[in-house]
């Protein structure tokens, strides 16, 4: 009997061992880095990452610390990632796919409690327990602006200048092209590549080319390599030239508040409060986020130039708002 007994006992508790879930791996607090390729003054990129971050600390009350590091290439990517690591920090976010294989270096040794969110990634970089993904759809606001800026030009000549081609750049430009095309179909769209994201000077020396030919509207998403480029707007405004600047990816009207006819806004403050939630609710790498038009990014208003933007291209834009956010339009990623 007694042998039987056993034999139950070990039945059962096999029985519940089988039936309770597996426990989930759970944060309980977060100590958050952010892992930049350039500075967190830029007022481009880098400063929507920081401005997500600081607002981290002081939403969640587990969110203990905060840091973060500037200026990193590729190749440092892991060194840093593992510094952090060491450091006692558990919730990481990477600022650029570029970074991707520094994280997966990481990761393959699947370090505990150890949360990775990956910005511009996909469902592929998906991994449950230590890696997410972050995917600003900026096209969605790009298209509106495109809208804009192909009823705005009078020589039917739009420019695009990037620091680089980034994934979230490409996607903004993927967006942006047909949102002029369907105000004026005629539009010639350029888009020159600086080669940095920090050469003020050759943003520069790009822009006043475009300007030379003729181009009279510049969607500029170049971070340091930004400041520039608004120089020759403003030189070219200063001398009596029809010239507009739009600006990415924060309100840079207040940088240049005379030469911005609008800006690609993004705010990131309440994905990466979701992310950290489920980081300490032990749903992390579940799922990604998707960013974008209406949540998370958004239009700045057109300010001193309000009564320049024509009514009919006012009502453009808001349709394809209108549009975009109800599914309606879908706008192209590449």
């Amino acid at each position: 009997m007694k042998k039987l007994f056993c034999l139950f006992l070990g039945f059962f508790i096999l029985l519940s061992l089988a039936i309770v879930p597996a426990m989930r791996a759970e944060a309980k607090e977060i100590k958050a880095a952010l892992i930049m390729p350039g500075i967190h003054t830029d007022f481009g990129w880098n400063y929507v990452g920081f401005q997500a971050l600081s607002n981290l600390k002081k939403a969640i009350p587990q969110v203990k610390r905060i840091g973060y590091t500037e200026l990193v290439g590729p190749p440092d990517l892991e060194k840093v990632l593992r510094d952090y690591q060491i450091s006692g920090y558990n919730l990481v976010f990477v600022l650029g796919y570029q970074f991707k294989e520094g994280v997966d270096r990481v990761l393959k040794d699947k370090p505990k409690n150890f949360y990775v969110a990956i910005i511009e990634g996909s469902p592929a970089d998906l991994i449950k327990d230590f890696c997410t993904y972050l995917a600003p759809m900026g096209n969605t606001a790009s298209y509106v602006l495109g809208v804009l800026a192909g009823g705005m030009t009078k020589t039917n000549k739009v420019g695009v200048l990037s620091g680089m081609e980034s994934v979230d750049v490409l996607r903004n430009i993927a967006g942006y092209i047909p949102g002029v095309k369907s105000i004026n179909p005629g539009a010639k769209v350029v888009h020159t590549v600086i080669g940095r994201w920090d050469d003020a000077p050759g943003g520069k020396q790009a822009a006043n080319a475009m300007i030379n030919s003729g181009i009279d509207v510049i969607y500029c998403m170049g971070d340091g390599t930004s400041i520039g480029v608004m120089e020759a707007v403003k030189e070219a405004r200063g001398k009596g030239k029809r010239v507009f600047y739009i600006g990415y990816p924060a309100n840079q009207y207040e940088t240049a508040s005379n030469i911005v006819l609008s800006s690609i806004i993004y705010d990131w403050t309440e994905v990466f409060q979701k992310v950290a939630q489920d980081a300490l609710n032990g749903s992390f790498g579940r799922h990604g986020y998707d960013i974008t038009l209406g949540s998370g990014i958004d239009i700045a208003p057109f300010y001193q130039f309000e009564e320049e933007v024509p009514q009919k291209v006012k009502d453009a834009m808001s349709v394809a708002r209108q549009k975009i956010e109800s599914g309606d339009l879908k706008v192209p990623l590449k």
